[in-house]
């Protein structure tokens, strides 16, 4: 019998809402790219609409950072602290 946690992660998640901006486009792709849990797409989302108009290039070299890294760190805390240290 399959538990209630394995059944949800079985199923494609995708938004509730239509897409509407470049922005979150991009927030749902690296979501997406970082396999991430649907408690991290709030906040995700929330970064994105803040910095991605404002610094497009440095949110970009940031997600290559991550997607290159071959470390044990969690993809979301490292994007986030390449992000800042290029600011």
């Amino acid at each position: 019998m399959l538990n209630i946690q394995s059944i949800l992660q079985s199923k494609d998640f995708k938004p509730q809402t239509k897409i509407t901006f470049k922005w979150q486009d991009r927030a749902y792709q690296i979501w997406k790219a970082f396999n991430l849990t649907r408690r991290d797409l709030p906040n995700l989302f929330r970064f994105f609409k803040i910095n991605y108009d404002r610094y497009p290039g440095l949110v970009e070299q940031a997600y290559s950072f991550t997607a290159d890294y071959e470390g044990n760190v969690p993809k979301l805390k490292l994007f986030y602290w390449k992000f800042n240290s290029l600011k």
